[in-house]
């Protein structure tokens, strides 16, 4: 049986750092890792277009924390009106 996947290596820093650049909870290491390969090429052609693009995904991870943190202040409220 072949596989697509492989295992690597990294530091914890290394994965705390990719763990910091997920847009949602959910999003596994290789899209992560995809995102920033794409952006790199596409620096390589055309570094505005790069800017731009990195400044849509921080604003998109921004908004995903915020997303999360209310969801988890709501749920913890919800959770402290049962008691």
């Amino acid at each position: 049986m072949h596989s697509d996947t492989t295992t690597i290596k990294i530091k914890k820093s290394t994965k705390k750092r990719l763990e910091g650049l997920r847009v949602y909870s959910r999003e596994t290491y290789e899209e992560i890792i995809s995102k920033l390969l794409d952006i790199l090429n596409l620096c390589k052609m055309n570094p505005e277009m790069a800017k731009r693009q990195l400044y849509i995904l921080d604003k998109q991870r921004k908004n995903s924390l915020r997303k999360e943190k209310l969801i988890n202040v709501i749920e913890e409220k919800t959770k402290n009106e049962e008691v």
